[in-house]
């Protein structure tokens, strides 16, 4: 059939939307609630369908309804593919600038808290960091790498510790276990400089610098001699010994109170008798000289009394703090320790001065600082394993009463070197591997009501000392950072240790006034309920 030319054929022309239109078109579909109305605008009428066909195709990512003119009506845009937007590259652009933004916030905010505290941000947390990266980065799964955890673990601020500078040059590191205390320093060195070289006499003053490489320029025995003229009265020697032993021994007791009285003290006076009697008797100096059963004091015995001495009027209740007469023994027994050089043939006397030095150190207030307190007793463990003192001195054949000295000794070394240690952060002389000798007799053991064994002061410090500070050492100051399982595991040990029956850590007056009213044992009492502080 001829086509009906007399039909006209009305086409609706294509409308065009304003900018305002697409907007609003857009803002609709975001919010979800537009229902692509706007196709519903272009349905043609049924008489009109065969010219108003339409055809879907994809353009540049997007669904586009087209014209038979292919003229775009509407663009539907896929929620897959957000960066065909007019403005993708735009809006990329300005997250791009508020994630370095936010990266630069989070770094300062690390900084800071890192200042403050060794605990992260609640604000760093690894979900709230996810959130610069957008939605995608969010819900990515990463894979589990046990490398990975390890790595980041021991990448943390606080692996590290502390290295600290002084405005002279000088260096100091402190661990994890160090407190704030541990970095105090005096504020006029020159100061405290002075005080010690002003409160002794020249003849000393020319003697200090020997410890511990150089030799005496002058001859020992001349030396000793007048250090032993400055020994104080035996009076004096035995007040100043019980304060020793009711004050600062509870930290270090490298001699215990029946040897310090009855062989130690009087045989430092014996034997200084000896020389000044020789001196003044000619004769008999060249008879003595001559004898190989002469009495002598040792230069480092000399050395360790001085620093009991010095300890004792330290801690003296009736003297004023850091004292001029603690200061002068303490130069003595520093004068005596050069005479012989430690190094060549140590002796028991060595060690036990070494520990008296490093004990008055820690307790001289600002003029000694903790870094040399733990350095010197560093050096007395050294000395020790010199000569055999970790390893049981029973297997030797010794006699008993030169083992329980050794074994006691060795401890007391031991103890002292582990809490210096942790207070500073850094790593004790030794590891308990290396150590079989065994605890000393437990003179003040006693049994409670059950007949069980109650150990007495000095056994409860060794065994912390080996027990517990070694073990939080161990934990804390290695190079790899402990787990959390290691840390509950020592505070599970911390708190099951218990006081013995016997012993009282805090008195009251039902105790009687003779204990309520003791220095020492209020002492004794503080230092014994700090270990379980200080471990924990």
């Amino acid at each position: 059939m001829p086509p009906d030319l007399t039909r006209t054929t009305t086409r609706r022309p294509p409308r065009r939307f304003t900018e305002e239109e697409l907007k609003d078109i857009e803002l609709k579909r975001i919010k979800g609630d537009s229902s692509f109305g706007v196709i519903r605008k272009f349905h043609a009428a049924p008489a009109q369908e065969e010219d108003a066909k339409v055809s879907v195709r994809v353009v540049h990512g997007m669904h586009c309804i087209l014209s038979r003119h292919t003229e775009p009506l509407f663009c539907q845009v896929s929620s897959r593919r957000a960066k065909g937007l007019a403005d993708t590259d735009q809006l990329h652009k300005k997250i791009a600038e508020m994630s370095h933004r936010i990266r630069q916030l989070e770094d300062a905010l690390a900084i800071l808290q890192s200042t403050v505290s060794d605990q992260r941000h609640p604000l760093l947390e690894d979900d709230l960091l996810k959130v610069k990266f957008g939605p995608e980065a969010q819900n990515r799964q990463q894979p589990f790498s046990p490398e990975a955890v390890e790595q980041n673990f021991t990448q943390s601020i606080d692996a590290f510790g502390t290295l600290t500078l002084g405005n002279s040059g000088d260096v100091k590191y402190f661990g994890r276990s160090a407190g704030s205390e541990a970095g105090e320093e005096s504020d006029d060195e020159d100061a405290e400089e002075e005080t010690l070289h002003t409160s002794m006499s020249v003849d000393v003053k020319g003697l200090l610098p020997q410890f511990p490489f150089s030799r005496p320029k002058l001859s020992t025995s001349v030396i000793i001699a007048y250090l032993e003229s400055h020994l104080p009265s035996q009076e004096r020697a035995y007040t100043l010994g019980d304060t020793y032993i009711k004050h600062a021994s509870n930290f270090f007791r490298p001699i215990k109170q029946d040897e310090l009285f009855n062989s130690f003290l009087p045989g430092i006076y014996k034997a200084a008798a000896v020389r000044h009697s020789q001196n003044e008797s000619p004769s008999s100096s060249e008879t003595a000289q001559a004898s190989p059963d002469a009495i002598k004091n040792s230069p480092h015995a000399l050395a360790t009394l001085f620093f009991l001495f010095a300890l004792g009027a330290l801690l003296d209740l009736s003297l004023p703090p850091y004292n001029a007469e603690a200061e002068h023994y303490y130069e003595l027994g520093h004068s005596a320790l050069g005479l012989r050089v430690t190094f060549d043939s140590p002796q028991l006397d060595t060690v036990q001065a070494l520990g008296l030095m490093a004990t008055y150190h820690c307790f001289a207030g600002k003029k000694f600082h903790r870094d040399s307190a733990w350095c010197v007793m560093s050096f007395a463990m050294k000395i020790a394993q010199g000569i055999g003192l970790h390893r049981d001195s029973a297997r030797w054949k010794m006699d008993p009463k030169t083992v329980q000295k050794r074994r006691t000794l060795f401890w007391e070394v031991f103890t002292a070197d582990v809490s210096h240690s942790l207070a500073l952060g850094r790593p004790p002389a030794m590891h308990l591997s290396y150590i079989d000798c065994e605890f000393p007799i437990d003179e003040e053991a006693t049994l409670n009501d059950k007949g069980e064994i109650q150990n007495g002061f000095w056994r409860m410090k060794y065994t912390f000392g080996r027990d517990l500070f070694l073990a939080v050492s161990d934990a804390t100051l290695v190079a790899k950072s402990p787990s959390y399982s290691t840390i509950l595991e020592i505070d599970r040990k911390v708190r099951e240790v218990t006081f013995p029956t016997s012993f009282k850590p805090y008195v009251t007056r039902e105790d009687g006034d003779d204990i309520y009213y003791s220095s020492s044992h209020s002492l004794q009492g503080f230092y014994a309920s700090q270990h379980r502080t200080v471990s924990e």
